[in-house]
């Protein structure tokens, strides 16, 4: 059985970390997550591999998803924000646009994986959505979010149009107020 590669190891546990709500890990611990308990059967092969673990967590650091602080008694991994939006969406299959040559190339299993990502991601919008319009009978099932997504957007659309107009007449009542005080003061 082919081993899974160190920097899939360390990405998928720093991404199971990121999943628990967790920023910050002990190195030791990190290192066991990865690893496998010591059992001490083969120490070359455990201190390579530990190299290997510690040379893929410098490549992180150094592409500011993780910081290591060897300041406290324990060595502590912390994720930082980029890491957090990189290792929560690692592993997750690309959404592709509509239209997009590489579409026409995927399997069935990966098609599903599309539309099974593209759900996710819906449901998340009509979370969203209703978490701040409960009332919002279009938004309830997926089949009509894009509606009350475009209601959304053409009621917002209104609103900024209506609010530029009322900026336009208060500035115009503002400058003819000026106008008549200067004018009024000018004639005392």
């Amino acid at each position: 059985m082919p081993t899974i590669p160190y920097v899939k190891r360390v990405r998928q546990a720093l991404h199971q970390l990121v999943k628990d709500h967790q920023g910050v890990i002990s190195l030791y611990v990190l290192n066991v997550r990865i690893l496998g308990p010591d059992n001490s059967t083969n120490p070359r092969h455990r201190l390579r591999s530990e190299s290997r673990v510690r040379n893929i967590l410098n490549r992180e650091v150094r592409a500011r998803r993780i910081t290591i602080d060897r300041d406290e008694a324990t060595t502590l991994v912390t994720v930082t924000m980029e890491g957090w939006s990189f290792y929560r969406a690692f592993g997750s299959p690309p959404v592709y646009a509509a239209g997009d040559a590489r579409l026409m190339r995927l399997t069935i299993p990966q098609l599903y994986r599309q539309a099974d990502a593209l759900r996710r991601i819906l449901e998340d919008i009509q979370g969203t959505f209703l978490d701040h319009y409960p009332d919002n009978t279009d938004a309830q099932s997926l089949a009509t979010l894009p509606d009350a997504i475009r209601v959304f957007y053409e009621t917002l659309s209104d609103l900024e149009y209506s609010n530029s107009e009322l900026q336009l007449e208060m500035n115009y009542e503002e400058g003819r107020s000026r106008r008549l005080r200067s004018a009024h003061g000018s004639e005392s």
